[in-house]
């Protein structure tokens, strides 16, 4: 994985608010999700779709990874009250349209079938927040346009929390 830029969230309070009672980031993927307050709670986000059997939602069908949307009320319950976590850490992925979205406004010569995910790692440790960009693609390329517009995509929705 290539990871390109490193953020630092200034407005820790105000970001958490839409990251665990907002619906800002419900439609990425989540990955993995790790947080530890007086236990380390952990959840693989990789959705089993045979849990549902014959029911499942539309919105799930075609997803290999749970949407934020599912996990966050889940996660929300373990951090919510008055002390802070110890230590979190939340790996989220653009689903296919949103990846589908930033090609299309790139010059990336790729096509959705080249890119294995584009990451956000959200990490919060001794009183600070950070959001890591990552991306992987399925083969090695030199180019980094792709690179260059996740990261403008990324800047652009954490504006207002990050310096």
């Amino acid at each position: 994985m290539h990871h390109m830029i490193i953020l630092s969230v200034k407005e820790i309070k105000s970001f958490m608010s839409h990251l665990f009672m907002k619906e800002t980031l419900d439609s990425w993927l989540v990955s993995e999700v790790t947080i530890t307050t007086h236990n380390t709670f952990q959840v693989d986000g990789r959705l089993h779709k045979d849990f549902y059997g014959e029911t499942i939602p539309d919105e799930l069908a075609s997803c290999e990874y749970s949407p934020w949307s599912l996990l966050r009320p889940l996660c929300f319950g373990i951090i919510k009250g008055s002390r802070t976590p110890l230590y979190m850490k939340l790996v989220l992925q653009l689903n296919s349209s949103m990846v589908e979205n930033i090609l299309s406004e790139s010059a990336a010569p790729f096509v959705p079938e080249d890119i294995n995910g584009l990451f956000i790692n959200i990490r919060y440790e001794d009183g600070s927040l950070s959001i890591t960009t990552g991306s992987s693609l399925r083969t090695f390329s030199m180019d980094k346009t792709l690179d260059e517009a996740f990261e403008n995509y990324v800047r652009r929705l954490f504006f207002q929390f990050c310096e």
